[in-house]
């Protein structure tokens, strides 16, 4: 690929597409190919700012259909690219689709930024004067009736300055938002404070590495500046932004045992968002005890928290981090209206800053529609797990919760518990706090035999999760492990524990219909039932078998085959 004056040259163009002034398709002979629908042009548009003019189907029925249902937007989407192809005509092999993605060949498509007059760019005879380059912008005219479509239009348009529209130094195939957003925005800030009464060397590396772990699993989960004031002489360097957390250490060791202590405050209010401490007896701090992650993973939520609860957090609600967790608020709400939202807010997240965390929530949220039974067409929403879980993983390899979703969508859409056995050793690897990581290992561990080691393992990722939004669904993938164990009782307590956190995810109300009838509580298997059909009201003992229902691990834990048969 090459690139002269503004144009993102293929190896022998078939098309040109004109994006500054009116929105032109060229063919290579000068004939004018342009669909004649709105929301056509308004998809190769998108593919034509979109890096390596790619995207998923469900980013661009974002953008396009928000209206409407995931079945509704794909059906639409599916007439807008018969469209297209009738549009090209010989040129339709230009247009790429499968069933995650739609890309535009750039072997054989030219992007054009600069401004051409229509005359010009069809080769006919007539010709149009130019118009002052301040008074074109980019799409002219181009009026789709979708709010997402004209937020992400007017962000473009913002971005593409005047100057940008011509010369040889830019690739338009980057024309992408730089990582933070725009330079406007001010990034979240985590400020790393001087050690509290470090008696000796030893306390403040132990104080040095709890504030790491906390800044290391912030940095994973959103863009976080950590700035490091730690070292001697630093307290009196001032934040670069109001706008950051202050995270504080003390340590203090003795013969007997450890000391410690951490504090999170904001900078600008001084006011403490959490503060929480405890004593290891026995020596040096143990970094590996769960009690102690724990604490630091509800760190990390209380300063992902803060960052959403501040008063000016609506100014910068166009962060991606921000974007980001309230769109984990929506997807633990579940249902499939909550969901949508959420896949709207992860993909608003990765259009901002280009990271493979927001990719890989929108993976993840895959695995509920999977596992909930919220989508009509499971095949689509299995493939678009799987494209963007791949894609998150060859942005950010060595992110543990990239890795931990990737485990997790392994095991759901594919049943490749191999791949995520070693996805989730991976995930672990980098970040021992990572409680997905340990559950999704412990699952992997069941379901290639190694069931009592698994369900430990899931039951040690229950201690790591805390009170974090985690919670509910590690308690499910234990109550999962246990069953498969063969402990009936400790599976129960783990399905009620589940069940209370999130009464209306289905996969712990699935195992306690098996699990009380197993115990002999039959009136209590009947009442998971009854809560069961509310959600699900074709629900029935025998599709628990049934190979398309999602209840695999149910039917490989062998619980099904030991009730009674005049149930199943």
């Amino acid at each position: 690929m090459s690139v002269a004056s503004g144009v993102t040259l293929g190896n022998e163009a078939k098309l040109t597409l004109f994006t500054v002034g009116p929105f032109r398709v060229i063919g290579a002979n000068g004939q004018d190919l342009t669909p004649k629908g709105r929301k056509a042009c308004g998809l190769l548009a998108l593919l034509a700012l979109a890096p390596n003019h790619r995207r998923p189907r469900a980013w661009l029925q974002d953008k396009l259909w928000s209206d409407r249902g995931p079945e509704q937007g794909a059906g639409s989407l599916r007439q807008a690219l018969y469209e297209i192809r009738h549009a090209f005509g010989r040129m339709s092999d230009c247009l790429i689709a499968d069933r995650t993605m739609v890309a535009l060949d750039d072997r054989y498509v030219a992007i054009d930024h600069r401004h051409v007059a229509i005359g010009e760019a069809s080769r006919r005879t007539r010709t149009v004067a130019p118009t002052p380059a301040d008074e074109i912008e980019l799409f002219e005219g181009l009026d789709i009736a979708d709010p997402e479509f004209e937020d992400w239009l007017r962000d473009e348009r913002q971005r593409f300055a005047p100057e940008e529209r011509g010369g040889a130094g830019r690739d338009q195939r980057h024309h992408e938002p730089v990582a933070g957003g725009s330079p406007k925005m001010q990034r979240l800030q985590l400020a790393l404070k001087p050690v509290v009464q470090a008696a000796s060397v030893q306390d403040q590396i132990i104080a040095y590495s709890l504030t790491d772990l906390v800044a290391k699993t912030m940095s994973e989960l959103g863009t976080i500046d950590v700035l490091d004031f730690r070292s001697d002489g630093a307290h009196s360097q001032p934040l670069v932004s109001e706008h950051a957390l202050a995270l504080q250490a003390g340590v203090a060791a003795d013969p007997a045992g450890t000391t410690w202590r951490m504090i999170l405050a904001d900078a600008a209010e001084k006011r403490v968002l959490w503060a929480t401490g405890s004593r290891q007896e026995g020596g040096n701090l143990d970094m590996g005890d769960p009690g102690l992650l724990r604490e630091m993973n509800q760190i990390v939520d209380a300063a992902l928290s803060g960052f959403l609860t501040r008063p000016d957090a609506g100014a910068e609600q166009r962060i991606a981090t921000l974007l980001c967790q309230r769109g984990i608020q929506q997807l633990f709400k579940l249902g499939r209206d909550n969901m949508a939202v959420a896949d709207r807010l992860f993909a608003r997240a990765f259009e901002m800053e280009q990271r493979g965390i927001y990719l890989a929530w929108r993976a993840y949220l895959r695995t509920y529609l999977l596992a909930e039974r919220l989508t009509d067409d499971r095949q689509l929403a299995s493939d678009e797990a799987l494209a963007f879980m791949h894609q998150a993983l060859e942005m950010e390899p060595r992110n543990s919760f990239v890795a931990s979703f990737s485990a997790h969508v392994h095991s759901i859409a594919r049943r490749s518990y191999v791949a995520a056995y070693e996805l989730a050793q991976r995930s672990i690897q980098l970040n021992r706090a990572n409680p997905m990581g340990w559950a999704c290992l412990g699952i992997a561990e069941c379901h290639l035999g190694k069931a009592t080691v698994g369900f430990e393992h899931t039951l040690f990722a229950r201690e790591l999760a805390g009170t974090t939004p985690l919670r509910f669904q590690v308690d499910g993938l234990a109550c999962i492990a246990g069953s498969m164990a063969g402990d009936v009782d400790g599976s129960i307590w783990l399905g009620e524990a589940c069940h209370a956190l999130a009464p209306t995810f289905k996969p712990p109300l699935r195992f306690l219909s098996a699990l009380y009838l197993l115990r002999g509580e039959e009136q209590q298997s009947e009442e998971m039932i009854r809560r069961l059909r509310v959600l699900e009201p074709e629900f029935s003992y025998e599709m628990l078998r049934e190979v398309s229902y999602p209840a695999a691990s149910l039917r490989r834990s062998k619980l099904l085959e030991r009730m009674p048969s005049r149930q199943i």
